[in-house]
């Protein structure tokens, strides 16, 4: 299933000329998050609102990258 999601993703980067590399962490998420959008010099890291189960178990994401204040993010509500 990864794999297939993927070939997804990649296939339509392509086809909107969107740059994409995918990078595996193993660490706390918001963590993660902005120690790669430092090393990539990413001008923005956008992440959705967290589902409510998962807001419960680990928090909120969002909240927490954002709240960093090393690099630039939002939080995208759908």
């Amino acid at each position: 299933m990864v794999s297939q999601l993927k070939e997804q993703v990649e296939r339509r980067a392509r086809e909107l000329g969107v740059q994409l590399r995918f990078v595996r962490e193993v660490s706390d998420t918001a963590h993660a998050l902005t120690r790669v959008a430092r090393s990539v010099d990413a001008d923005l890291t956008v992440v959705g609102k967290a589902s409510k189960v998962l807001h419960h178990i680990d928090g909120s994401l969002g909240r927490r990258v954002v709240s960093r204040h090393d690099t630039p993010a939002i939080v995208v509500v759908p």
